[in-house]
């Protein structure tokens, strides 16, 4: 059952799920799993997340990493919405997108 706070989030930009870095189909299957207001914010949360890494870290700003940082930040936002619809845990293997970022960190060297 979907908690009335997280069916109530809604994105400062309504076509914040267009602007998804992630593949469409995984988008929209969140989006019709848990609403396209709770999709929306989530996808502007996983934005603001990864733009405050890449100001704290800027050796992530790199041209390859941030796309993949952009995209792990939005599945952990997304996931994290999806477990509180279904009030389960949040499994990593769900949304495999978090783990590329770390991993194009580590394929260049790049030292944090």
């Amino acid at each position: 059952m979907l908690a009335p706070w997280v069916r109530e989030l809604t994105p400062r930009d309504r076509h914040a799920v267009t602007r998804s870095v992630l593949p469409q189909a995984k988008v929209a299957e969140f989006a019709t799993r848990i609403g396209v207001g709770p999709c929306g914010w989530a996808v502007e949360l996983g934005r603001a997340m990864a733009e405050h890494i890449t100001d704290e870290v800027p050796y992530l700003a790199i041209d390859g990493i941030v796309q993949e940082l952009h995209k792990g930040c939005e599945a952990v936002a997304l996931g994290t919405v999806a477990a509180l619809h279904d009030e389960q845990d949040l499994v990593v293997a769900d949304v495999p997108e978090v783990l590329l970022g770390p991993a194009e960190v580590v394929s260049r060297g790049v030292g944090v």
